[in-house]
């Protein structure tokens, strides 16, 4: 064939079965981790509607990369998704303002002084 639609047949024709493997366990441990985190916030908590929509996200383009090349600048943006989505569940702000604690001052830098 002239031209391969399915990303998923793709790649593992171009880089065997371990890059497919590699690609869905990203998928599905991302999807897994939105949605545990997801759940465990208020509806109205900004984190929570975030995380619901990253993991839309990710449900999206995996059914559209079954029919599509997923190529150019997709992969990147597919990966800067990730690191969105990795940093909003490592982050603990949203935990904080759930618990209702203050949030911690900023250290004062060290040569304040000199740039004011």
């Amino acid at each position: 064939m002239p031209s391969i639609d399915n990303y998923y047949l793709l790649l593992s024709l171009m880089h065997k079965v371990t890059a497919l493997t590699l690609l869905l366990s990203i998928f599905i441990w991302m999807i897994a981790r939105l949605g545990r985190y997801g759940w465990a916030r208020p509806w109205s908590s900004p984190g929570g509607s975030l995380a619901f929509s990253l993991l839309g996200g990710y449900l999206a383009v995996m059914v559209s990369i079954a029919t599509v090349y997923l190529g150019m600048q997709a992969v990147q943006v597919l990966f800067l998704m990730t690191g969105w989505a990795e940093g909003l569940v490592l982050s603990r702000s949203g935990d904080a303002a759930q618990a209702g604690c203050e949030p911690v001052a900023a250290p004062v830098p060290r040569f304040k002084r000199v740039m004011y």
